[in-house]
């Protein structure tokens, strides 16, 4: 078989169809449009689009308010934390300054402008299971809390103080 030019190529073609592959399709021109052939999407498969979006959508929505509130926990946590050593530095200076601290407990706020953050001092003397050494250290426990919030949080710390009573011999 030779290699043929256009107008040969284009007879070889027309003799082919006509001795028996006329029913094939031809290669070289488009298939017709039907007039009644509709393009687009069916209603039931943009309803499952949206649906598929929109749960996308509530998920994202619910990790960004997840990631809110760990942000505003951690805050909170952070703060309590420097009030914390704020009023333990307190407790400490005014044992020092009174050179003892009477057991008991008190509590306070820090003030408006701290968020609702409250304190609680506990003070108690230390009994070491031997009568000589009664009365002569006590635990101071600090706690902070913020009562604001629903899941109301404390941190504690605890220190321990001497306490200047004499012991007893």
């Amino acid at each position: 078989m030779m290699l043929k030019t256009g107008s040969e190529l284009v007879s070889w073609l027309a003799g082919q169809r006509v001795n028996g592959l006329a029913g094939s399709p031809n290669p070289f021109t488009r298939s017709p449009v039907h007039p009644h052939t509709k393009h687009g999407f069916t209603l039931i498969e943009v309803m499952i689009a949206v649906s598929i979006l929109a749960v996308g959508i509530i998920g994202i929505l619910h990790a960004y308010v997840a990631a809110i509130n760990g942000f505003s926990a951690g805050r909170a946590g952070i703060d309590a934390a420097f009030l914390l050593k704020e009023k333990i530095g307190d407790v400490e200076k005014d044992m020092l300054e009174k050179k003892d601290m009477l057991p008991g407990a008190c509590e306070g706020e820090f003030g408006e402008s701290k968020n609702g953050f409250r304190w609680r001092l506990e003070i108690k003397p230390v009994d070491f299971g031997v009568e000589e050494l009664k009365d002569c250290l006590n635990e101071a426990t600090l706690t902070v809390s913020n009562g604001r919030t629903n899941q109301s949080r404390s941190f504690s710390v605890t220190t321990y103080m001497e306490s200047n009573e004499p012991v007893k011999k």
